[in-house]
Parts: structure tokens; sequence; C-alpha cells
């Protein structure tokens, strides 16, 4: 059976047989990477053990780098996690669509907040382009959750594409390359990888 479902999901080019399992948890903690800096400064540098039990180490330099990456360039790397989902390209056109909308509205929603300085009327129109870029990442994240069957629902994807996006999009990418090593231990075709992890920043998050 579940090599019926497997096939029928590479057939599909999308469904991934994995998420007939239970759901699984994320690799890397929303609450996670970066944001553990706050604990390695509060302990003056010594994270309890019972912490460390639970995920709370130092942000390896991937999951900085990544998260400052995004948090300035979030388009490049939502191109580069459609790209992943889509290996054989099928969806070339719809990817080049939604990272376009995804770009102006970045860029947008920024503008705007800088002209509300000028004229508060500016920020109603900001927090729209906010919103619906929140929305596109939000699809994106459910979409990357339902093929490799990750925990979580609609609002926590929607929270973490918000205000959190520079760590959902980090989220995705870790996840993606996850998956990338777990194929090929498997002997499985592998997705695209992403474009702006480094080889090398590969191997030490692993480490």
């Amino acid at each position: 059976m579940c090599r019926v479902l497997e096939a029928r999901g590479n057939d599909e080019g999308f469904t991934d047989a994995r998420k007939m399992l239970p759901d699984k948890a994320w690799t890397l903690p929303l609450c996670g990477g970066v944001f553990n800096l706050i604990e390695w400064v509060l302990s003056l540098g010594h994270i309890s053990k019972e912490l460390q039990g639970f995920g709370v180490v130092v942000p390896d330099k991937m999951e900085v780098t990544g998260f400052f990456f995004n948090l300035f360039l979030p388009f490049v790397s939502l191109n580069s996690i459609c790209a992943a989902l889509d290996p054989d390209n099928n969806r070339h056109i719809y990817r080049v669509l939604v990272t376009s909308v995804y770009t102006l509205l970045f860029l947008a929603w920024i503008a705007l907040f800088i002209c509300g300085t000028i004229n508060e009327g500016f920020v109603a129109f900001a927090w729209t382009a906010f919103f619906a870029n929140s929305c596109i990442l939000t699809s994106l994240r459910m979409d990357v959750r339902r093929k490799f069957g990750l925990e979580g629902n609609i609002t926590g994807d929607f929270i973490a594409s918000s205000f959190l996006y520079p760590q959902g999009l980090l989220q995705m990418q870790i996840q993606l390359l996850e998956e990338d090593d777990e194929a090929g231990e498997e002997g499985e075709d592998k997705p695209l990888a992403l474009a702006e992890v480094s080889t090398n920043e590969k191997t030490e998050h692993m480490a």
C-alpha cells in the first residue's frame, strides 16, 4: 500500500506518501534558531542542560545568516522554496508570478510605512500590503506542511508568515534540506537544492 501511495504521489508531482504518517515536528522550531540567543545572553553563555534537551542551543551560522538574509531578501528565499517543491518545473509560470507579486508587495509595505511618517493615511495601505504578503507565504507554508506531514495549523502558519516571516522562511529551507538528505539516503530523487545555502553551511548544520 505504501508503494502505491508513493507512486501516486510521484505521479501527481506534489503529494508525498509520508504525509499519511502521524504529524512530525519541524527540524527548526519557530521559536528556536536566533531566538535562542536571548537565553544564551540571559544565562551569560551557559544554557542549562535541561533546556538544551529541549533544543535550546546556540544557533549555528546557517541559522543566523539565513534569518537576516530572509529579513531583507525574503522573495529570493520564497522563489527557491517554490522551486524546491517543484523539481520538474511544472509550475514555472506560477512560481514567477507568485515571486513577482510577493516582491512588489514586500517593497510596497516598506515604502508605504516610510510614507506613513509624512501622512498617516499611508499606514493603512502598508498593513494591507504586509498582510497580503503574509497570505502568500502562509499558502506556501501550508504546502510544505502537507507535503512532508508536518505538525501545525493555519493560525500558526499565518503568524510564522507575518511577524516572524524570516524565521518561517528559514524553517521551510532547513526542512527541505532535511528531506533532501533523507531522500538521498533512501536512494530517491532529491528535490532541487536551495540556492542560497552553500554546501559548507549545510554540512555545518548537520554536524
